[in-house]
């Protein structure tokens, strides 16, 4: 099963190279929107690409700016070994 992801600017690209060999698809923040992007312009983005987030800083973890409820479809919790 192939995911789409939408990679926040501070995810190494080892992670992002190794999610594509394995078949995944990865979207850069960069490519989408500005780097400098509030987390609530950035979390629409991924909404809107209907991507899974992924993040390295814990902002995205505050449940009362981004209740689960509201996000659900794209906060995953992803092991990469």
């Amino acid at each position: 099963m192939s995911l789409k992801f939408f990679a926040h600017h501070r995810v190494p690209n080892s992670i992002i190279n190794k999610l594509i060999e394995t078949g995944h698809e990865v979207l850069r923040l960069k490519d989408h929107i500005p780097a400098n992007s509030a987390d609530s312009e950035v979390i629409s983005k991924a909404k809107q690409l209907n991507a899974i987030l992924i993040s390295l800083t814990g902002d995205f973890s505050d449940i009362v700016s981004f209740p689960p409820s509201n996000y659900y479809e794209t906060f995953r919790k992803v092991v990469i070994r």
